[in-house]
């Protein structure tokens, strides 16, 4: 009974955590009969059980309701017997001010608990004059008693002083809030003097660092507040502002309201002192209070300061007009640059509050508006981070606290000024997630309260940027704020503020989000663009005084500035195009690049060139050599990213500028001199360069580099990259999985974009070396298989090669050339150059009479997005003369065409092994790209030739539509269908065994239940082929794989769980030793001279899986067995003998009845991990009793036997035996 009791309380005190306590009390029993049974168990509880503690609290909870009985409560009183009008106490109301006094010292919930049941008895009517009294003398006595020892050394004495302390300001501001007024104001003067001593004493030891008690300081702020309360009349002052009525409805519904409006609203409310308001005398003691939470709104803890806020807003709204207008002055005096913060946070709390209980009047409007607007911006740098959002946040509170406070007319100057552009510019634009929803909650409420009127395009924006849209910071940044943007009164707001704040923020994610905003948002006024953000920030980027996130920040919005401006298209003026084109050239020059965040500066820079080169401005030739220098410099960098955007921009300019340069003869061999300078930076001589990051870099260059610079060296590439590419061409130094990777990528954009001039010897050598990666590099390193990156990458490769060269009928991006278009008002005309910018543009010839040759001086070439050039079709009939000469030429050249090159069948038919083996391993994510390949390449390309066994593929294709191949339990089920084609069983069983025999459990456990499905209904159904060639392809495996533990090892496990659950049963069967045999021969060998006690269990296990089988095949087991039970590894021989004994107890008859009893009482008695040559002893014994041949021990010092003595015949017996110890250990 008294377990389940403390389990309903137990589950109560959950309750409370869920729903607070001041929902759960209510609802707790309050029969008179209750009061002295709950006092009673109170009374029985240890208070030092620190396992009971939740029924104590719970107890005192009850308590605190039961003290509300409306009875005397000297008629519960059970004590008194009858006499209770004699007696000057009442012995149950001692006992709980006793019981809560000691309470109020501990550190947990139930201080709360008896701070509140004490507050709650003290402020029944009938307590006041003793009880109250006496508690509140008591209360002066142990604040006297902190402020005078709180200098003093501390001590356990000290800690519980502290606590109780606690206990009792938080009794004490119950009891201010349960007490009547008129009861309480002549006693709180008695000790409001000592609390006053306790604030001072409480922030002495917070200057002084003593001690810093952030519950201190909100409880003497709360106590405060309700104790300013107390001393002012519950009175709704007459000089409030009154908004009147407040229907949603009407708001949505409601036409602009007249400016005009605005100051009859101001009149209404400015001077509405016709009553006695100012008649109210203040008591002195206001001013400490005001005081204190003035200071409170500046403390460094956030509770202190909401909880001062609440109390300034409360506080203010019971004085007259002349000391509350004095409280919103010093508020609005916090909002300093001098101040910190905290002070600013503190203050929009207090602002919010303030215009929540309409205390903030309309001449106090302006400036408040003025400080909140600051607010929202706030935002100061610390170092490597900023402080401010708390700031940000509490403001967005103050304009939802305006939105509801004022009428629409009022509010609608500063709405339209200032608050609402501002609070879409943090909702679009903010850092932090929660300043974002904040403000979109602020803007969401002046929408409703405010009306649509005064909020154009209110309802628009709010649907666009609503709680769930602004969760992603991208998101907010490219698509909201270009919706709030399409409108003239939001634009220029957000395009000032991405400008002059978000492109020099410290964080290097929300500068480039910055600068792509600011590039989508330029078109939409292009003229503004270039008059008023383009100058400041061509000055910005190259300013050797501006820090460096300074000019990154503005190096990257001026390249998205100008490729988002060139494709409207727009003009742009030529000295802008020539500070642009001077960038990189005084970075360099000032050396701009050096120190601390160079790799950020070269990256802006490489995607300026980048943009540059896109736009196809004119470069002179230095510029592009001095372009090209600073592109080779970045390809060596090891930051990736930079890396990564010079490759970028190597292309643009190797396509656009270096390509044209090989007609020059003043250039040639300048141009002709940039791939073998590559090459070599790839690989000197007869070794990679050691460095991989060059190597890396110019790996993908070389990828990326146009045909006709790359074609007197196109096989040596080639070649090289293939080099690059194969880790098995490669020396333990030159190891590095990145760079192969990126030769993979340069050999795959290789192939694709010079299609045309593919031989089919150069094509199949590139195919052969990418199947060769995907099937067979699995190296390893500290940070695990980063082989399965090149894998990846192969795999993905050898897709894109076999779509692009088996499709019929694709059509390449330069298809567009010299087709006949027409574009609306200008005529038609030729397109003559097709660019790739933010979208797609066209450059389009024009002849006379068209209007586009006399619109585009001076030679008639117009740009246009392509989606305005419309495609003339060419007129039916016969072609020209000329036409048929072509015709005829390119018919009899002997130049092979595109249509000869293409993927042999046998590679096609590799791949799809390829494919079928990686999607059986064990690897989540290459299972996930070998899946969806495979099924792209059998569903979707049906043109494709060479697939083996194409129908029984594409019926399992089709029972796998839409499977997740990344999930184990979908995909082996799957997976295993595959076995039973002839073509794939051997790619199924090599990839199949690594999962079975992993390490992942959820793999392990989907790929047996597959496997172990797939045998048994094989063998059930009497299909003994198809099991039998898996199990022979198993054992085959050890020859392929001979010493390779990534295979061996899964595989010793995948056989030894085959024969431990008898799917390999009918191949052990009396004649049938020829596979019992093989897997004998072939696991003896692993397991000879291996030193992995990993390796030797899966072995282990696969001998004795091996009984009971043909009897040839059960000696040679059981002498394996042997062997390992006098191996030099005290663990090997006792997992050994412990697997043995366990068989031999399942399958008694694999020994004579008569020895048994004495092999297993040998192998149970013997301790194996002891004593080698004992172990060797007993496994002599063993061998004899089994009737197996005698095993030889080798001795190393055999071979010496012979040799001559010396003195230091010693030495290379020592060597030798510390050599096998580092071995043994793993060293």
């Amino acid at each position: 009974m008294r377990r389940r009791a403390f389990t309903c309380i137990a589950r109560v005190k959950f309750c409370t955590s869920c729903a607070k306590y001041k929902t759960i009390v209510k609802l707790m029993p309050h029969d008179v009969a209750e009061f002295e049974p709950v006092l009673l168990l109170l009374q029985s509880q240890d208070r030092d059980d620190f396992s009971t503690w939740e029924i104590r609290f719970v107890l005192l909870l009850w308590l605190s309701i039961l003290a509300l009985v409306p009875f005397d409560l000297k008629s519960i009183d059970s004590s008194l017997d009858g006499h209770e009008e004699h007696g000057e106490s009442i012995a149950i109301v001692a006992d709980i001010v006793a019981i809560c006094k000691t309470y109020l010292q501990d550190s947990g919930p139930t201080q709360q608990a008896a701070a509140l049941c004490l507050a709650r008895l003290l402020s029944r009517p009938d307590m006041e004059d003793q009880y109250l009294v006496a508690f509140l003398d008591y209360v002066k006595v142990e604040l006297d008693a902190f402020c005078t020892a709180s200098h003093a050394a501390d001590s356990s004495q000290a800690r519980i002083r502290q606590y109780k302390i606690t206990g009792i300001m938080l009794c004490l501001s119950y009891i201010c809030k349960f007490t009547p007024r008129d009861k309480h104001i002549v006693l709180m003067g008695e000790y409001f003097g000592h609390v006053m001593h306790v604030i001072d004493a409480i922030r002495a030891q917070d200057a002084a660092t003593v001690v810093s008690s952030t519950v201190h300081r909100k409880l003497s702020t709360k106590l405060l507040q309700r104790m300013g309360l107390l001393y002012l009349p519950p009175k709704v002052m007459t000089w409030r502002y009154a908004r009147g009525v407040r229907s949603l409805a009407a708001n949505l519904a409601a036409a602009p309201h007249p400016v005009a409006d605005a100051s009859a609203a101001i009149d209404k409310t400015s001077n509405p002192f016709e009553n006695d308001d100012d008649d109210m005398q203040v008591p002195a003691e206001l001013e400490q209070v005001v005081d204190v939470l003035l200071c409170g709104l500046k403390d460094r803890d956030t509770v202190v300061r909401w909880s001062a806020a609440k109390g300034v807003g409360r506080v203010t709204s019971r004085l007259p007009f002349e000391f509350a207008d004095d409280i919103v002055h010093a508020v609005l005096e916090l909002f300093s640059a001098n101040e910190s913060d905290a002070a600013w946070h503190g203050a929009s709390l207090a602002m919010a509050e303030l215009s929540r209980r309409c205390v903030l009047l309309p001449d106090r409007l302006p400036q408040a508006v003025h400080v909140i607007g600051l607010a929202l911006m706030y935002d100061v740098r610390r170092g490597a981070h900023s402080i401010g959002a708390h700031v940000r946040d509490a403001a967005c509170y103050a304009c939802w606290s305006f939105a509801r406070a004022y009428e629409p007319a009022l509010f609608l100057p500063f709405l339209k000024q200032t608050l609402a552009p501002i609070m879409l510019t943090v909702c679009a634009l903010d850092r932090e997630l929660n300043c974002r929803r904040a403000a979109a909650a602020a803007f969401q409420e002046s929408v409703g309260r405010q009306g649509v009127g005064n909020f154009p395009h209110g309802i628009d924006l709010l649907t666009k940027a609503d709680y769930f849209t602004l969760a992603s910071i991208s998101h907010a940044y490219l698509d909201v704020s270009r919706h709030i943007a399409q409108y003239a009164e939001y634009r220029y707001v957000l395009v000032d503020h991405l400008a002059s704040v978000k492109l020099f923020h410290w964080d290097v994610n929300v500068r480039v989000l910055a600068a792509s905003a600011l590039g989508q948002l330029a078109p939409l006024d292009v003229a503004y663009a270039l008059s008023a953000i383009v100058p400041p920030l061509l000055v910005a980027s190259i300013s050797p005084s501006s820090d460096v996130i300074v000019r990154h920040g503005a190096t990257l919005a001026l390249s998205e500035i100008v490729l988002h401006i060139a494709s409207v298209p727009a003009f742009i003026d030529g000295e802008v195009m020539r500070r642009l084109k001077l960038i990189p050239i005084e970075m360099d020059k000032r050396r701009l690049y050096r120190g601390r965040g160079g790799e950020m500066i070269r990256v802006a820079v490489c995607t300026l060139m980048q943009t540059i080169a896109k736009l196809g401005w004119p470069l002179p030739i230095t510029l592009a050599k001095k372009y090209l220098i600073t592109v080779e410099e970045c390809l060596k960098n090891p930051n990736e990213l930079v890396r990564t955007v010079a490759i970028a921009a190597f292309q643009e300019l190797a396509t656009r500028y270096l390509a044209k340069l090989l007609d020059s003869p003043d250039h040639a061999l300048y141009i002709q001199a940039i791939v073998p300078r590559f090459l070599s930076s790839v690989k000197d001589k007869s070794m990679l360069n050691p460095n991989v990051a060059a190597r890396r870099g110019f790996l993908k260059a070389l990828g990326v580099m146009p045909y006709v610079l790359l074609h007197p060296h196109v096989h040596q590439c080639v070649d090289l990259m293939i080099v690059a590419a194969v880790a098995s061409y490669h020396t333990p130094d030159e190891q590095d999985a990145e760079s192969r990777v990126a030769a993979i990528q340069a050999l795959v954009d290789i192939v694709t974009k010079n299609r045309h001039e593919m031989t089919v010897d150069m094509l199949t050598r590139v195919l052969e070396s990418l199947l060769k990666c995907a099937d067979e590099d699995y190296s390893m390193d500290e940070r695990g298989d980063v082989g399965s990156w090149v894998r990846r990458e192969a795999m993905q490769g050898l897709h894109v090669i076999v779509q692009h060269y088996c499709a019929v009928g694709t059509r390449t991006g330069d298809d567009m050339y010299n087709q006949r278009v027409a574009v609306t008002g200008f005529g038609t005309g030729v397109i003559v150059e097709t660019r790739a910018l933010k979208r797609k543009m066209v450059s389009v010839q024009f002849a006379k009479p068209a209007l586009g040759y006399f619109y585009f001086p001076p030679n008639g070439v117009g740009i246009f997005a392509d989606d305005r050039a419309l495609h003339v079709p060419t007129p039916r009939g016969l072609p020209s003369l000329e036409a048929r000469h072509v015709i005829t030429s390119s018919t009899h050249s002997t130049t092979p065409s595109s249509s000869v090159v293409g993927v042999p069948p046998a590679i096609v038919s590799k791949f799809c092994l390829v494919l079928v083996k990686q999607l059986s391993e064990k690897l989540d994510n290459i299972r996930s790209i070998a899946g969806t390949i495979l099924v792209e390449l059998v569903a979707s390309a049906t043109w494709i030739d060479g697939v083996p066994d194409r129908p029984h593929l594409t019926r399992w294709l089709h029972s796998s539509e839409g499977v997740n191949w990344s999930m184990a339990h979908d995909t082996f089920p799957i997976v295993i269908g595959l076995l039973d084609s002839p073509s794939y069983m051997e790619a199924v069983v090599e990839g199949l065994v690594v999962s079975v025999g992993g390490l992942t459990e959820s793999v392990v456990k989907a790929s047996k239940r597959a496997l172990l499905g797939w045998l048994t209904a094989r063998v059930q159904s009497q299909h003994f082929n198809a099991a039998s060639q898996f199990a022979h392809l198993c054992v085959g495996l050890f020859q392929r794989h001979a010493k390779d533990d990534r295979v061996v090892v899964p595989l010793l496990k995948t056989i030894a769980f085959c024969l431990d659950q008898g799917a390999f049963a009918f191949l052990l069967q009396d004649g049938g030793a020829l596979f019992g045999h093989a897997l004998y021969d072939a696991v003896r060998a692993e397991m000879a001279k291996s030193s992995e006690v990993h390796k030797l269990s899966a072995g282990l296990a696969v001998l004795v899986g091996l009984l009971p089988s043909e009897v040839s095949v059960e000696k040679r087991s059981l002498r394996g067995i042997c062997v390992c039970l006098g191996h030099r590894f005290p663990k090997v021989r006792k997992l050994a003998a412990e697997k043995l004994y366990t068989r031999l107890i399942l399958h008694e008859d694999l020994v004579d009845q008569a020895k048994i009893g004495q092999v297993l009482a040998v192998l149970c008695d013997t301790a194996w991990d002891a004593d080698l040559s004992l172990a060797r002893n007993k496994r002599d014994v063993l061998v004899e009793l089994l009737a197996l041949d005698k095993i030889e021990t080798i001795k190393s010092s055999d071979s010496r036997a012979n040799l001559p003595s010396s003195p230091t015949s010693s030495r290379p017996v020592e060597d030798t035996s510390y050599k096998s110890l580092v071995k043994e250990m793993g060293y």
